[in-house]
C-alpha cells in the first residue's frame, strides 16, 4: 500500500471491543484512535441524517469485508485518507458469523422479507444462513418481555461456546 493511499487492514483477535487505529500523515506509527463496544444502531428511519454514523462505518466495512471475500486490505479511492487498521475482536464467533449477524439485525429493524433477501447479490448458501439468522434474531426479541432490542453477541456468549 502506497504510504498517502487510505486503506483498511483487518486483524481477527480474541474480545469483544473494536478497535480503531488511524495513521496520520507523516507518522511511522498508528495510534489507537477510539474503541468501541460492537452495539446494535441506532435507526432512525424517518431522518437519515441522524442515523448512528458509527454503526454506518461499520456496516461499510462488514460490507466491504464481504464484497472482498476475506481479503485483508482494503484501498479507498480516496488518497486523502489516512490507513486504518481495525482490529475486530470477534469472541467465540469468527469474524463472518459476526457479519452476518450485522447483517441480519440491519434487515430485522428494518422489515426486510426473504423475497428481498433473495434478491441480494450475495452467496445462495449466505442467503440461507442470513434468513435463518435472522427468524431466530426476532424469535429472541418476541420472547424478551421488554421487547428490548439488544446485541445478543454480547450477553449471551455463552451460546457460541457450542
Amino acid at each position: 500500500m502506497d504510504e498517502d493511499e487510505g486503506g483498511i487492514t483487518f486483524v481477527n483477535c480474541v474480545g469483544s471491543d473494536i478497535n480503531i487505529f488511524k495513521k496520520l500523515p507523516y507518522e511511522d506509527n498508528y495510534e489507537c484512535e477510539t474503541c468501541l463496544l460492537y452495539d446494535e444502531p441506532e435507526y432512525h428511519i424517518d431522518d437519515p441524517e441522524y442515523v448512528n454514523t458509527t454503526w454506518k462505518f461499520f456496516d461499510n466495512i462488514t460490507k466491504r469485508y464481504l464484497l472482498g471475500n476475506g481479503k485483508e486490505i482494503f484501498h479507498y479511492q480516496k488518497y486523502e485518507c489516512p490507513p486504518l487498521i481495525v482490529k475486530i475482536n470477534t469472541p467465540l464467533y469468527t469474524l463472518q458469523e459476526l457479519c452476518k449477524y450485522t447483517i441480519s439485525t440491519r434487515l430485522l429493524f428494518n422489515n426486510i422479507s426473504n423475497a428481498e433477501i433473495d434478491e441480494m447479490e450475495l452467496p445462495e448458501q449466505f442467503k440461507i444462513d442470513i434468513k435463518s439468522c435472522v427468524r431466530k434474531l426476532e424469535e429472541r426479541y418476541e420472547a424478551d418481555e421488554d421487547n428490548c432490542s439488544q446485541d445478543w453477541t454480547v450477553y449471551h456468549e455463552e451460546e457460541y461456546h457450542n
